[in-house]
């Protein structure tokens, strides 16, 4: 299914997120949309807020969000956080915003961003950037998203096992309904 195609049987969504799915490839747009929808249909008590003009909020409220899509605009590209448990969390279970890698509906890599769209990036897009750019030990796990991998062991399934974004959504929507 073409990208055209796919935007044309999107209806109700905000123009602003029709307009950053334009930037996308059809893979990554229907993996967008079904998010967009899964979360939507989950509870009525889940609205779609608009904040400003990179970030659309699922939340009940401000203080029970259970995703965002943010707009990178110098990269013209969709960015992906669901409040999850933090990869690194194990003797008590911390919830936190994690960005979600994507390729099509498999995540790839993960990181807890607390706000904003920090400074991860994968070792690919540190590879492309000028040294002299770059912060002093760009290799340092703060700045290296995880193999998505690790969230195998929430959805307990093999860590080889590709973890897809509708299990990820799954885990978030189960999370918050928790904390409701």
């Amino acid at each position: 299914m073409t990208a055209s195609v796919i935007l044309s049987n999107f209806s109700g969504a905000p123009q602003l997120l029709l307009n950053w799915l334009g930037a996308c490839n059809g893979e990554e747009q229907e993996a967008i949309i079904q998010l967009r929808e899964k979360i939507l249909s989950f509870d009525e008590r889940i609205q779609e807020e608009i904040e400003g003009t990179n970030t659309i909020r699922y939340s009940r409220g401000k203080s029970k969000p259970v995703a965002e899509i943010c707009y990178q605009r110098t990269k013209s590209k969709l960015a992906v956080f669901l409040w999850l448990p933090t990869p690194t969390s194990r003797r008590k279970e911390v919830i936190g915003r994690i960005r979600l890698w994507l390729n099509g509906q498999i995540v790839t890599n993960v990181g807890h961003i607390p706000e904003g769209m920090g400074k991860m990036k994968l070792e690919s897009e540190w590879n492309a950037m000028p040294r002299e750019k770059r912060p002093g030990n760009y290799y340092h796990q703060k700045y290296l998203p995880l193999h998505a991998g690790i969230y195998n062991n929430f959805l307990q399934q093999n860590f080889q096992n590709p973890v897809l974004l509708e299990a990820l959504v799954d885990l978030a929507l189960t999370k918050w309904l928790v904390r409701i």
